[in-house]
């Protein structure tokens, strides 16, 4: 009896360092996870530029409920900080006119006070999986300035 529960314990023991070495520290990268589960979780971006200069939002995401997706940058800087608010009457795939009108208008806060609104433009979804929403846009704003950029991964909260 003995004999078999220091066999056992040894074989635990073996299995348990086995298992162990497989894990790694670093992160090597590896897939975007998907299926049954595993992988790293993958950041949604937005980049954009607005009148020549480009940025990239340091918090992005979609509510799916409201059709809209929120990016910002510098949010803890409100002197300097950037909130982009994209609102569609959807998020299923397709290409969106966006104008200065609710549903589909795009609006752009620099700062605390001042705020563009889009004039002309579109907004086109590539793709929706029900978790992440992935596309484009392209617009001119108040005083013929430009606004486009892409954003992909985004979180369907």
């Amino acid at each position: 009896m003995k004999k078999i529960t220091i066999l056992s314990i040894y074989t635990l023991l073996v299995v348990f360092l086995i298992s162990f070495s497989a894990c790694s520290k670093s992160d090597s990268g590896g897939g975007t996870g998907g299926g049954g589960g595993g992988g790293t979780t993958v950041k949604g971006t937005l980049n954009f530029s607005f009148n020549g200069s480009a940025f990239n939002a340091d918090s992005v995401f979609a509510t799916g409920s409201t059709y809209n997706i929120k990016a910002f940058q510098n949010f803890s800087s409100p002197s300097d900080n950037k909130l982009l608010d994209i609102n569609l009457n959807s998020l299923a795939p397709g290409t969106y006119t966006v104008n200065n009108m609710a549903p589909n208008i795009i609006n752009i806060t620099i700062g605390s006070t001042v705020n563009y609104t889009s004039q002309t433009g579109t907004v086109t979804i590539t793709s929706n999986t029900g978790t992440v929403v992935n596309g484009s846009f392209t617009c001119t704003v108040e005083g013929g300035l430009p606004l486009n950029g892409s954003f992909a991964n985004v979180k369907i909260r």
